[in-house]
């Protein structure tokens, strides 16, 4: 595993483009995941020549307050991929939530100010693991390939095989996913976040009051 980290690389680069507004209207965001690069850093990428642009993926979201403490949002996650790889890729995710603020103190500049509270559904990668090896059990079974409680006539390719997981991993069943997070001080905010496969924790930090900048760490 080591030696093929190495020479395969291990990166993502992701970018996102926001326009539009919320309130009026819709916010409109365009994201990007790009998989790895062809940097030549110590003993990693040497057996492939790849750049950032060899394998990208383009997803596309929608959002809309319906007043000041609650907005709803929903979107596909890598919605187009561009790919030169035969054998790799991201899952197609929907989902839809919608998230309402809770404001806890009257001074919001005090401690404790607001929680927030998000509730929806996703597919995809959000769907709990042994939804998706059942659903990947199925795709290769479709395809011909021999797997777990079938055993086809003849063997399928690699290619065959490969390419009927990649698909079982996109959309599929809808789960329900959900995240909640304390305000405990402006500017900083403890989170907790249900994926529909993991429970993840962390926090965020808005360091300068005036700039939209924001660390978050999970």
């Amino acid at each position: 595993y080591v030696e093929q980290i190495e020479a395969f690389g291990e990166a993502e680069v992701n970018a996102a483009f926001s326009f539009g507004d919320a309130e009026r209207f819709l916010g409109i965001t365009i994201t990007g995941a790009f998989e790895e690069t062809s940097l030549p850093i110590g003993n990693r990428n040497t057996l492939e020549e790849k750049n950032i642009f060899s394998n990208y993926y383009i997803g596309a979201h929608l959002s809309r307050n319906l007043s000041p403490d609650t907005a709803i949002k929903i979107g596909i996650d890598n919605w187009l991929d561009i790919r030169e790889c035969v054998d790799c890729g991201f899952a197609k995710s929907a989902y839809g939530v919608i998230s309402q603020r809770i404001r806890l103190n009257p001074d919001q500049e005090s401690w404790f100010p607001n929680a927030y509270l998000t509730a929806g559904v996703g597919n995809g990668e959000f769907r709990p693991l042994d939804e998706q090896v059942r659903a990947s059990i199925a795709a290769q079974r479709a395809a011909g390939c021999s797997t777990y409680g079938y055993l086809a006539d003849k063997p399928c390719s690699n290619n065959t095989l490969r390419r009927a997981v990649l698909d079982a991993a996109n959309y599929g069943q809808l789960t329900p996913i959900g995240a909640a997070a304390v305000e405990v001080y402006p500017g900083f905010n403890a989170i907790g976040e249900w994926s529909g496969r993991n429970l993840n924790l962390g926090f965020s930090v808005r360091p300068f009051e005036d700039i939209g900048l924001v660390f978050t760490s999970m």
